[in-house]
């Protein structure tokens, strides 16, 4: 059966007599359950009427507008955002999804997910523009470091992307992610439903094609680092573990060091007086006791 106006409905539900909402129902085209919400609000004066638009009357203006204030408003999905600006542009809840859906917008864009699939746990890199995805890695021991190893991919292989968004990670963005995307440029967008086309139908065929801005990439950046005393002349303690530092010049016991490290805990090099230098294991400690204070 068509459905009534909402006009008529409304002209129906004020006029109502005796009538039951199954009878309304059957008048009207509309299940029994709207029927009384709608009569609840009507008393309540909580209903205003729209006047919804035809699609095909609605103007690109119009239309560039709604795209434009979803995607600078912070909207988690699109029922929130036809709930809090639907009234301004007076169009449909299926015309607001079926068109934000169709968009596709020309930015470069850097999606980073995070997807559980029954046991395991591993992120993903998509271009939004071109829908492909560029990486994937198994998740290690928190995000940020998952991240980390993205990103320097990413600048490595295609430079960098003007724009970035997480996706089921880091809500809240952890400053040393946030010092990465402010030195290299990269700006962090809230995540909108209208990027999900990238995500359904992105495969993992690797793009050549896909070429961000160049940069300069400076691997230090995604290391960890902590801070270190030497122990001796040129002797520094990490993990159980003393490594000499390659060094010409005598580096004093008691000076202040940065020492970098990969992953796995391995240092890398440690850095004085802005000058970095080479380390080499020399001996290995054991304690009864746990990790001795220099650790």
């Amino acid at each position: 059966m068509k459905k009534v106006s909402k006009e008529e409905l409304v002209k129906l539900l004020k006029n109502k007599k005796s009538q039951t909402y199954t009878e309304l129902s059957k008048q009207t085209g509309y299940h029994p359950k709207y029927l009384i919400k709608l009569n609840q609000a009507l008393k309540s004066n909580h209903y205003t009427y729209i006047r919804v638009k035809r699609s095909g009357a609605i103007s690109d203006s119009i239309k560039s507008q709604i795209l434009e204030d979803y995607l600078r408003g912070d909207y988690c999905s699109y029922l929130d955002f036809f709930r809090k600006c639907g009234k301004k542009y007076s169009v449909s809840y299926s015309f607001l999804c079926k068109f934000l859906s169709s968009v596709s917008l020309d930015m470069q864009l850097l999606l980073i997910v995070k997807v559980k699939k029954y046991q395991n746990t591993y992120f993903v890199a998509i271009d939004y523009s071109r829908k492909k995805i560029l990486y994937q890695v198994s998740s290690k021991k928190n995000d940020c470091f998952s991240v980390r190893e993205i990103l320097y991919y990413i600048l490595t292989t295609y430079g960098s992307p003007t724009y970035i968004s997480f996706v089921h990670c880091l809500k809240v963005i952890p400053a040393e992610i946030e010092v990465l995307l402010n030195h290299y440029h990269i700006l962090n967008v809230p995540y909108k439903t209208v990027y999900h086309s990238a995500i359904i139908s992105s495969n993992l065929e690797k793009e050549k094609m896909v070429c961000y801005r160049t940069c300069q990439v400076q691997k230090e950046h995604f290391l960890n680092r902590i801070s270190r005393k030497a122990i001796q002349d040129n002797l520094l303690q990490f993990s159980n573990i003393r490594y000499l530092i390659l060094s010409d010049t005598v580096i004093p016991k008691g000076v202040e060091l940065v020492l970098y490290y990969d992953e796995v805990r391995n240092p890398i090099y440690v850095l004085y007086q802005g000058i970095s230098y080479q380390v080499k294991e020399c001996q290995r400690l054991q304690s009864k006791r746990g990790n001795s204070k220099y650790n």
